[in-house]
């Protein structure tokens, strides 16, 4: 699970925005890192984990929607997403 999270943060900053890019295979600090990158540009409070609203920010992106229409979604889910207590991701 946390490749999968690492090759779609990756995907993420190849296409739309500054994300750092991961590859160790493990939830580390350049990680968590990446996430809070992430988390910022959604506009999620940044805590380097991967709660649902984090996750589907990240899945957005990486779903083949354009820039604009997912800058679009993420904003409208961020508006109306309950924040969830966070969670790790979990391990492989």
């Amino acid at each position: 699970c946390v490749t999968m999270l690492q090759m779609m943060l990756n995907t993420i900053a190849d296409r739309y925005v500054n994300v750092s890019r991961v590859s160790s295979g493990d939830f580390d600090r350049s990680t968590a890192n990446a996430v809070k990158d992430m988390q910022r540009f959604a506009r999620l409070p940044e805590t380097g984990r991967t709660d649902r609203p984090t996750w589907n920010a990240i899945a957005l992106p990486t779903a083949g929607r354009s820039t604009a229409n997912t800058i679009s979604s993420m904003r409208s889910e961020v508006n109306g997403a309950a924040i969830g207590q966070s969670q790790p991701a979990a391990e492989t």
